[in-house]
């Protein structure tokens, strides 16, 4: 550095600021003026000044001016200070940047808010359009149950649509009710009243399975609650399905006429009777898709 010197304003917190080079430091009213010792001496006052600004977390370049995270306020205490016309010049066009940043922050910030809302908007909407379909579907079907049970009450139906479309197959869980128990009474027993509620279970051959799975122990109430009842019905298929690895029309059968019965014709009957009316519910379904 010559003794044509760059002047620079060094800001810490808006109260201190310096000249380099013949250092000027000025801090509140104070001023104190450095000896002239040489540029050398100048050349490490600076350097000092500098350390602290930046250990304070206060200083960084921009065009000549070391000053970091520049306040409106901080900037005004320097434009205050400088001396020339040059370095004001520098310090307004500082404030004008200072200001254009901090609104394009602003911007930027209320932009990606905007744009987490309009996700959040989106997946709203998605999930309302799925309740929707759901809806339709699930008054499509109940409306194909009262065609097809025409003995049953209106609520025994929609008892039935409730229960089945707390399941994760309503259309097969509804489609085996059908052919089940036509009337949809929840308190029917069959086979010689070994077969309880609206699915026929056989309890004594299915009470240690869905102990086992369900983590408890089903109750005489639990298998004329079509809540309940349509629960264990979908593990019992589930289980089903994985014993006849993965063949529906199989598993049906078993559904039907037991492990070992499974084979006997009047199964294959039942079978095909479920999985027409489980085809129904799946038209109903896809036609909901469609409108």
């Amino acid at each position: 550095m010559n003794s044509q010197h760059k002047e620079a304003v060094i800001g810490f917190l808006g109260e201190a600021f310096g000249k380099v080079v013949g250092i000027t430091i000025k801090a509140g009213k104070k001023t104190i003026r450095s000896l002239s010792r040489g540029l050398l001496w100048n050349i490490v006052i600076a350097i000092v000044i500098c350390a602290g600004l930046f250990l304070a977390g206060n200083i960084a370049v921009i065009k000549g001016f070391l000053v970091w995270n520049p306040t409106e306020g901080r900037l005004d205490d320097m434009l205050r200070v400088a001396s020339d016309a040059k370095t004001r010049s520098d310090i307004v066009e500082m404030k004008l940047r200072h200001r254009q940043e901090t609104l394009e922050e602003k911007f930027d910030r209320r932009m990606a808010e905007l744009d987490l809302r309009f996700q959040d908007i989106g997946v709203q909407l998605e999930e309302l359009n799925c309740r929707i379909d759901e809806d339709k579907a699930r008054i499509g079907m109940g409306q194909g149950m009262m065609m097809l049970c025409p003995r049953a009450t209106p609520e025994a139906v929609w008892a039935v649509v409730d229960a089945a479309f707390e399941r994760r197959r309503p259309e097969l869980i509804l489609a085996i009710a059908i052919r089940e128990c036509n009337d949809l009474d929840p308190e029917a027993r069959g086979d010689g009243g070994r077969a309880w509620g609206i699915w026929q279970i056989h309890r004594y051959w299915w009470d240690d399975f869905l102990q086992e799975r369900t983590g408890n122990k089903p109750t005489d109430e639990d298998y004329f609650d079509p809540m309940k009842s349509a629960e264990y019905a979908e593990h019992i298929m589930e289980s089903l399905y994985l014993e006849a690895d993965g063949n529906v029309r199989k598993a049906l059968k078993m559904y039907n006429g037991g492990i070992s019965g499974w084979t006997s014709p009047k199964t294959t009957g039942y079978a095909n009777e479920v999985l027409r009316n489980y085809a129904m519910f799946r038209e109903i379904r896809e036609m909901v898709k469609k409108s």
